[in-house]
């Protein structure tokens, strides 16, 4: 179960992925988790066998899982167990990459989520739609930061968790077959 079998394109939430718990580094330490969020709250759960220890948060409101997990840890696992957790990343402490938005425009889509992703003044702007699960629709740029990494402007657009987004493929013209926001994939529809 901790033997990571895939790894990721987006690296904040996680950098592999294992038969269930996710896999990262904090400081030099092997991590593992898991979490979720849905309509009635979010939860989170880190563990370490070599520290031999495990932290896990719930909260009943689901937008702010992540980050009273995320304010708990930044405290809890320097202090008590010396996991260097690093600091997260927002739109004022990324640097820019430069790139190209043209790999990136189009349409996304997976189990009645849609993500159109459009080019304006030199920037990747993506409106997210998920009429299924009636969430309200969600209108951010996407900052580059690399490699096909990109964070997003407006946290809602990860439910607030502060993780980078990535896409990934390619097609016969060289665009991206794929999207990848935290866990969740949609393919290229248009």
């Amino acid at each position: 179960m901790h033997t990571p079998q895939v790894t990721l394109p987006a690296r904040l939430t996680a950098e592999k992925w294992c038969c269930g718990p996710y896999w990262k580094r904090w400081g030099g330490v092997e991590l593992y988790g898991h979490s979720g969020t849905n309509s009635g709250g979010s939860s989170m759960l880190l563990w370490s066998p070599a520290k031999r220890m495990a932290i896990a948060t719930i909260a009943n409101v689901p937008n702010q899982g992540y980050p009273l997990a995320n304010r708990i840890f930044d405290t809890v696992l320097p202090e008590m167990f010396g996991i260097a957790k690093p600091k997260q990343a927002t739109p004022e402490t990324v640097t820019r990459a430069s790139f190209d938005p043209a790999r990136y425009v189009g349409r996304f889509e997976a189990h009645g989520s849609i993500l159109t992703f459009t080019a304006v003044d030199g920037k990747l702007m993506v409106q997210s739609t998920s009429p299924a699960a009636r969430n309200e629709p969600v209108a951010t740029e996407l900052i580059p930061l690399g490699d096909d990494r990109f964070l997003p402007a407006d946290p809602a657009m990860g439910g607030n968790r502060g993780w980078d987004v990535a896409f990934w493929g390619r097609d016969g013209t060289g665009r991206a077959t794929h999207f990848l926001n935290g866990v969740f994939a949609t393919r290229r529809t248009g």
